[in-house]
Formats: structure tokens, C-alpha cells, sequence
């Protein structure tokens, strides 16, 4: 059984003029369906993402935190990559970013190794082009471009930033 759910959405507003836009959205009704038979475990599950773990939030936390030290961050590392599934990729990303904004590049490229080579790592565009502009940085280009390849094989879609730091590794 389902259970309708309307809401209406409210008027945009254009930031330069105060007025509304030529067109009423006042009126504009949005429905959804949502199965009343649903579970706390169905609603927990966001579009197919399952709830993140305690060390993923703690990864997260303390790299945004920026209190982060190099030590931590390989021990964080070597738990995540050793975990049953895999935590999600948007925690291994938080954790590189956050290593290679301490200029540790080779470490990057390193942990990225390590990480392509477990059966269910499940890369995104932004893991790669951490890959990829910490080859660059590195001044090995012609490394870059073979994640270049591999991005592209991947099904992976290049956006700016991964050509502007293939651009930049040649500088």
C-alpha cells in the first residue's frame, strides 16, 4: 500500500531584483510516494547508501577538523582498508584530501595503490583526481595520464579539475 505526500513548494526569489520569477511555483504541488509498510531500516537507507559507521564519521570529523595528524591518518587508513565491506568512498576521500593538503604525495599515491587493488573499492571522480593531481605534483605526468586512462575506462566522466592537473603536472 502507499501513502501519498504532498507539499507545496514556495515562490523562488531573484536575488538581484527581490522579485518572483515570471512564473508562479506558489501553486506547484510535488508528490511522492512512500510505502506505508516501510521499515526504520528503509528509511535509514538513502538511496542505496547504508548508514555510515562510527569510523567513517570519525574520519570525516577530524579531517574537517583539520586536527588531523599523518600518523592518525595511516592508522585510520590501514582500519578502513582492512573493513568488510568497504567503508564509503566519500570517507577514503575526506582522508586523502586531507593528506595530500599536507603535501604528503606520495603517500597519496601510495594509499590510491592500495586502494585499487581490493576487489570491492568502488572509485569515484574525485578519488582519482587525487590520484591524479598528487602524480602531478609529484612531476610524473606520464603516470597521471595512465589514471587519466584509467578514469576514462572506469566510465568515470574527467571533469575540469582532472585536466587542469594533468595541465599543471606539465608546468
Amino acid at each position: 500500500m502507499m501513502k501519498r505526500i504532498t507539499s507545496a513548494t514556495p515562490a523562488f526569489i531573484l536575488p538581484s531584483t527581490g522579485n518572483s520569477l515570471p512564473f508562479s511555483l506558489s501553486k506547484l504541488r510535488i508528490t511522492c510516494f512512500r510505502s506505508v509498510n516501510s521499515t526504520a531500516s528503509d528509511e535509514n537507507d538513502n538511496m542505496g547508501m547504508s548508514k555510515p559507521t562510527h569510523l567513517e564519521i570519525l574520519v570525516i570529523n577530524k579531517c574537517k577538523s583539520r586536527s588531523l595528524e599523518l600518523d592518525e591518518a595511516l592508522g585510520f587508513f590501514n582500519s578502513m582498508i582492512s573493513m568488510r565491506p568497504l567503508p564509503s568512498i566519500v570517507a577514503f576521500n575526506h582522508l586523502l584530501g586531507t593528506v595530500s593538503k599536507m603535501k604528503h604525495y606520495a603517500l597519496v599515491v601510495s594509499m590510491c595503490k592500495q586502494m585499487v587493488g581490493c576487489s570491492e573499492f568502488q572509485p569515484d571522480i574525485v578519488a582519482m583526481n587525487l590520484w591524479l593531481s598528487c602524480l602531478c605534483n609529484l612531476k610524473k605526468v606520464n603516470l597521471g595520464s595512465s589514471v587519466l586512462a584509467m578514469i576514462i575506462k572506469l566510465g568515470l566522466q574527467p571533469d575540469p579539475y582532472t585536466m587542469s592537473s594533468l595541465l599543471l603536472g606539465l608546468i
